[in-house]
């Protein structure tokens, strides 16, 4: 860090110390016990761990065909906890402990890229920490480092290779480091692959180097096809990593979908009735059914889920370990509300006048920030799916934040301007969702006040 000046070197210190005290505290506090998803994956991280194979029901360790886990979105995180569990045990416990040090790892990274974003601007320190106290301190992430989901270990992934992409392309040099970063980010969340696309194609335009484009999504491809090529050949059928993405889309488009999660009875009857496999090839042709005889539906669901992605009455805090804390639930949801009006308003300002300004990177920046709703939305949208803006949010609301001080004495009216659009637009969403999830959300308070 001899890049950095002696004060912010203890700004930082503090602020990764606190991060990872919050973090880890928190989880321990709640002591959180994996449900749905986190018990899913808990399940196979374990069979894994005792060499049991890629299942979730022990029963199938010998017909693993016959098991579901390929339904489930990986394997990269299954794997990161069963190799947690071959090294310590199967203790939840560490995991809490490893995923607060990834969090502290994603925030010292976030400081390391404003930095690297900023090289002549000389509030580059500030900005990186601000940045980096907006991310750390996010209530929604610090509830999802205490949870066995995946996101934590996906920022960290994602945050890491893109750190190193950019500092390849700086150096010129051969980025195998970057494309194993993303490769593992990949196989934990496969939208990770549409990010090192776009940056293979930056990469290229800047470069025009084909070897450069080969080198960034080697093992990408590499990582994702040795997967899907396992998985094909054991179920007979050609699959591209898990059967989760056409699921997901049948459950998020269809006439009877709400934009969530949510399955309709008659999903619901063919889930208990089939194996993923065939479930999958029932979805993605449901999703091009509804598709094709109600496109006018079809679009108007697109725009429902992108009022859900960006509302802010969808904070965090509707989990079932805060249902018998309603007072820390309800400060739950007040702190996450406020905490993602900041960013995506504040944030997403930053956005605009950092493209406008045509800073460092700003087309893949951006660009890339705007691909994490782009991944989520044709799906289904839950809250915890937004995590992966977050980082970007949390940067481009430092970068106003400096902007507003840096003008402070003279004419900003074009930052207030852009204040002021993208908050009547967030509003305009919000208020749209409101509009449509009204029934949902009042009976959600209503349960929340009549346990207070």
């Amino acid at each position: 860090m001899a890049d950095i000046s002696y004060i912010t070197k203890k700004y930082l210190v503090l602020l990764l110390g606190a991060v990872f005290v919050v973090s880890f505290g928190f989880s321990l506090y709640y002591k959180i016990r994996p449900t749905v998803d986190a018990k899913a994956y808990n399940n196979i991280a374990w069979n894994l761990a005792r060499g049991n194979g890629y299942i979730e029901d022990q029963k199938n360790a010998a017909t693993p065909e016959r098991d579901d886990a390929i339904v489930r979105v990986g394997p990269g995180y299954e794997f990161f906890l069963a190799g947690t569990y071959v090294v310590f045990g199967h203790h939840i416990w560490i995991v809490w402990l490893l995923q607060a040090l990834l969090r502290v790892g994603t925030v010292y990274i976030l400081f390391r890229m404003a930095m690297l974003l900023l090289t002549e601007n000389s509030a580059r320190e500030s900005i990186g920490l601000l940045a980096a106290a907006f991310f750390g301190f996010m209530p929604d992430l610090i509830i999802l480092s205490g949870m066995l989901l995946a996101e934590t270990l996906y920022l960290f992934m994602c945050m890491l290779a893109l750190y190193v992409s950019l500092r390849a392309l700086e150096a010129n040099k051969t980025p195998l480091f970057a494309s194993i970063s993303w490769g593992i980010a990949a196989l934990v969340r496969p939208t990770a692959l549409a990010v090192a696309i776009l940056y293979a194609i930056g990469a290229y335009i800047i470069k025009r180097k084909v070897f450069l484009v080969i080198s960034i999504l080697l093992f990408p491809f590499l990582f994702l096809g040795a997967w899907s090529l396992r998985n094909s050949l054991l179920f007979n059928k050609p699959l591209f990593t898990t059967t989760a993405g056409a699921y997901a889309l049948w459950v998020g488009n269809n006439p009877d979908a709400i934009g969530g999660f949510d399955k309709t009875p008659e999903i619901q009857k063919i889930r208990d009735g089939h194996h993923s496999v065939e479930l999958s090839e029932i979805g993605m042709q449901k999703y091009f059914d509804f598709l094709r005889e109600n496109p006018l539906q079809f679009m108007a669901l697109q725009i429902k889920k992108t009022s859900m992605y960006f509302s802010i009455v969808r904070p965090t805090g509707f989990w079932f370990f805060l249902m018998n804390k309603p007072a820390e639930q309800l400060l739950t949801l007040v702190f996450s509300a406020l905490a993602t009006a900041f960013l995506f308003i504040v944030g997403g300002a930053g956005m605009c006048l950092y493209a406008t300004r045509r800073e460092k990177y700003a087309w893949f920046l951006v660009s890339t920030a705007l691909l994490q709703p782009l991944t989520v939305i044709p799906l289904y949208v839950e809250t915890r799916y937004r995590a992966p803006f977050f980082p970007f949010l949390a940067f481009f609301a430092a970068y106003t934040l400096y902007m507003l001080w840096q003008y402070r004495k003279e004419s900003a009216s074009y930052i207030y301007r852009a204040l002021c659009i993208v908050g009547i637009l967030v509003l305009l969403l919000t208020l749209s969702d409101a509009i449509y999830s009204y029934n949902v959300i009042m009976e959600r308070l209503h349960s929340l006040f009549m346990r207070l």
